[in-house]
C-alpha cells in the first residue's frame, strides 16, 4: 500500500477514516487485514481515527486488533504500536476493555487469531502477553483456551512451547 495513494484518497474526504460502510467496517478493519500493511500506514490511520481501534465491525464482531492478529504480515513493531496507541489514547470499548480483551461474536480473543495465523513468532506472542497476560486464561464460547487454538493451528511448528514441562512459555 502506497502512502502517497493513501494521502491522495484521504485528504479530499477526511471523515472517511471514521466512517463505517454498510457492512459495519471501518477502513482500519480493512487496513489491519491487508497483507501489504506497513507500520507507517497503520500509524497514520491510528492518528486519524484512534477510536477506530476499538470499533467492532461486520458480522464477526471483531475489532481491528482481531484482524491485525490474523494478518500473516504482522510483525512485533506493528503489534506493539497498535496496542501502545490504544493505551496512550485510553481506547476502550463501552465496558472499559482494551481491544486485546474483547471477544468477537464467536468468543475468540485477538490472541486466538494470533496463534492461528500461521506466522506467529515468540516475539509476537510475548508482545501480546505484555499487554494482556490474562489472555492465556480466557476461554471462547466452545470452551477452548488459547492453548487449544495454538495446538490446533498452523503455528505448531513454530516451537513456541518448546519445553512446556520445564517452564515452557
Amino acid at each position: 500500500l502506497s502512502e502517497e495513494i493513501f494521502d491522495a484518497v484521504y485528504r479530499p474526504n477526511t471523515k472517511a477514516a471514521s466512517s463505517v460502510n454498510f457492512g459495519g467496517m471501518l477502513p482500519m478493519h480493512y487496513l489491519a487485514s491487508n497483507s501489504s500493511i506497513s507500520l507507517t500506514l497503520m500509524q497514520k490511520m491510528l492518528t486519524l481515527c484512534p477510536d477506530g481501534a476499538k470499533a467492532v465491525g461486520g458480522s464477526t464482531g471483531a475489532n481491528p486488533l482481531h484482524y491485525l492478529c490474523n494478518n500473516p504480515s504482522i510483525d512485533s513493531g506493528m503489534l506493539r504500536t497498535y496496542v501502545n496507541t490504544c493505551f496512550q489514547h485510553r481506547i476502550a470499548d463501552s465496558q472499559g476493555r482494551h481491544p486485546a480483551a474483547v471477544k468477537d461474536n464467536d468468543g475468540a480473543f485477538p490472541i486466538m487469531y494470533l496463534l492461528d495465523n500461521g506466522n506467529v513468532t515468540e516475539d509476537l506472542l510475548l508482545t501480546f502477553l505484555e499487554v494482556f497476560p490474562e489472555a492465556v486464561t480466557q476461554q471462547n464460547v466452545d470452551g477452548s483456551f488459547p492453548l487449544h487454538e495454538w495446538c490446533e493451528s498452523r503455528s505448531l511448528s513454530g516451537g513456541l512451547l518448546a519445553d512446556p514441562i520445564n517452564g515452557g512459555w
